[in-house]
């Protein structure tokens, strides 16, 4: 139950998460760019407790052939 809890609280703060960041030189889409690397990051992190650091990269990144492979790993662990 305790894990439930914890993925709903998860779920609801990355829900929420905003990101701001300012570029020395002004540059619009590159300061769009960082912010978004800033906010993965930080989902990444928020979710280390339940999720492996590569595979959250992977679901975020859109990487189907990762993920799937992640999850094939998971299901032979599991039998």
């Amino acid at each position: 139950m305790r894990l439930q809890d914890q993925s709903l609280e998860l779920y609801q703060r990355a829900r929420a998460l905003q990101v701001t960041h300012s570029s020395p030189d002004g540059l619009v889409t590159a300061t769009v760019q960082q912010a978004a690397a800033m906010a993965q990051e930080e989902i990444v992190r928020m979710f280390a407790p339940l999720v492996p650091p590569e595979q959250m990269r992977a679901h975020l990144d859109g990487d189907l052939h990762s993920v799937l492979g992640h999850l094939d790993d998971r299901l032979r662990e599991i039998g």
